[in-house]
């Protein structure tokens, strides 16, 4: 199984964000406003119906704040004269536009956004090229966003040209087989939970989903391998909540002693603690040797299940999110 590494890979994208921002020139910054008074000077480099990329200039802002933020949280643009604009308006702004909080030159605005375009297409094509277990989130949003849109483009123009369909192996079909792809290399990096958990975020909100982002939790839940994985983790959760469980009630100085756990033993055990706790301590990549204290306290099946749950443990969460039944299981 592909194991993260955020520590290497924030590392990687503030030496990234080092390199690029130091090309910035004064007459492209911006100031992005946020709704709770942060403020962050950079290169704006691109913007969806939910999100807006951006290049901050100060390393500390790029390390915080990553290259991604969500528009919700976006209070508007400063410009380089003072003039405060909404996203909606900025984006205008971008494309050729002249608001009329602003006093630029459209010209000046046209040719800043063929640089801004050229610098969102220069980082998504070097995304492409990375593995997607490897990206940040921050990465991986943007990654999707983009693909998005380049998705989008191609079922457009299928849709405009159906002579060119029936010469080019029907290209509607390659759309789908694109988005099936996608979904497979989700799941099989481990991504997928984390990306459903963001979309089921969304609806919660009351935020409505894009086509795109249905079709993906569609394929997402009618997978074969995420099916299969969810099938397990019931299992798996079964089998670890009732080590637990005996080892709560028989043997609760060897959780404190051996796993390092803390609890009163004295109230009724709460689960998703002691596995949140479990997974603080020994990561997603259980060693041997840990794995010989779980078997001395748990049991082998015990032992193997909660190694298991912490080995898949964003998809344990997302499972367990959505159906907390399973808690009391």
């Amino acid at each position: 199984m592909i194991k993260f590494n955020l520590r290497f890979a924030l590392l990687i994208i503030l030496l990234a964000g080092c390199a690029t921002t130091s090309n910035i020139k004064k007459e492209d910054r911006v100031t992005i406003l946020l709704k709770d008074g942060t403020k962050i000077e950079g290169q704006v480099t691109g913007i969806s119906n939910s999100t807006i990329a951006f290049e901050a200039i100060d390393r500390k802002k790029a390390y915080d704040y990553g290259e991604v933020i969500q528009l919700n949280l976006v209070r508007g643009i400063r410009m380089p004269n003072g003039a405060i604009l909404s996203v909606k308006e900025y984006d205008a702004v971008r494309k050729g536009g002249e608001p009329k909080a602003s006093k630029r030159k459209p010209k000046r605005v046209a040719k800043a956004d063929r640089r801004v375009s050229k610098s969102s297409e220069s980082q998504y094509e070097e995304l492409k090229n990375k593995p997607i277990s490897e990206m940040t989130d921050n990465e991986f949003q943007f990654f999707m966003m983009m693909k998005e849109k380049e998705l989008e483009t191609e079922k457009e123009f299928v849709v405009r040209k159906p002579e060119v369909t029936m010469r080019n192996n029907n290209p509607s079909r390659q759309f789908d087989q694109q988005l099936e792809e996608l979904v497979d290399s989700m799941i099989r990096a481990g991504i997928a939970p984390n990306y459903l958990t963001y979309l089921k975020g969304k609806e919660n909100q009351r935020r409505s989903l894009t086509r795109f982002e249905k079709e993906i939790i569609s394929l997402i839940e009618n997978h074969p391998t995420w099916q299969d994985q969810v099938d397990d983790l019931e299992y798996l959760n079964r089998t670890a909540k009732k080590a637990l469980t005996r080892a709560y009630l028989y043997n609760p100085d060897e959780l404190e002693r051996n796993l390092h756990l803390s609890f009163d033993p004295d109230v009724e055990m709460d689960y998703v603690s002691l596995m949140r706790q479990l997974h603080r301590q020994f990561g997603e990549n259980v060693r041997m040797r840990d794995f010989r204290i779980f078997v001395d306290v748990f049991g082998e099946s015990g032992a193997g299940a909660v190694k298991e749950i912490l080995e898949n443990y964003s998809t344990w969460r997302f499972v367990l999110s959505q159906d907390t039944t399973l808690v009391d299981k």
